[in-house]
């Protein structure tokens, strides 16, 4: 048995007077026998399985939750710009990928979010055409051309004037 002694102040609200006290505190520890230890082992081992399930349908949740807000999110921003029958097939595998992660129907969330990636992965080549267009190509910031040339510059090194 081992005993820790805490240390607590106690404050008295009508005058504000701190009083400390020392607490024990005992603490029995048990030592594990080899028994336990193997049995532990075994639940572990036969759990496994179930486990790994657990792991990957919440890795499955999280994923879809994630590209449902990401999908939500883009065409909130750029719905507009899309064209009509691409945004609707995106918001049918949209809706459909909700339900599915609603219902938690692990095999169709699968199947919805391979039908959502396809159909987003062509818009973001209209997204950023429309972005040219109605941008008139801009170059990221003005009419100036942008000069890509490395220039080599002249420099000099100064000693640090610390203390």
């Amino acid at each position: 048995q081992v005993v820790f002694h805490t240390a607590v102040a106690v404050v008295r609200p009508d005058t504000g007077f701190a009083q400390g006290l020392l607490a024990p505190v005992a603490v029995t520890f048990r030592v594990l026998s080899d028994a336990e230890i193997e049995k532990m082992r075994q639940e572990a081992k036969a759990n496994e399985a179930a486990d790994r399930t657990r792991k990957e349908e919440a890795e499955k949740l999280n994923h879809a939750d994630s590209l449902i807000f990401q999908t939500e999110k883009t065409l909130t921003e750029f719905g507009d710009k899309l064209p009509a029958d691409k945004k609707q097939a995106i918001q049918d595998a949209l809706d459909t990928l909700k339900r599915a992660h609603g219902a938690k129907d692990f095999p169709g969330i699968e199947t919805a979010t391979t039908s959502l990636n396809a159909a987003m992965g062509s818009i973001y080549q209209d997204i950023q055409n429309a972005q040219a267009a109605q941008g008139g190509g801009d170059n990221g910031g003005g009419d100036a051309p942008q000069d890509d040339t490395i220039k080599d510059v002249d420099y000099e090194e100064v000693e640090d004037m610390k203390g």
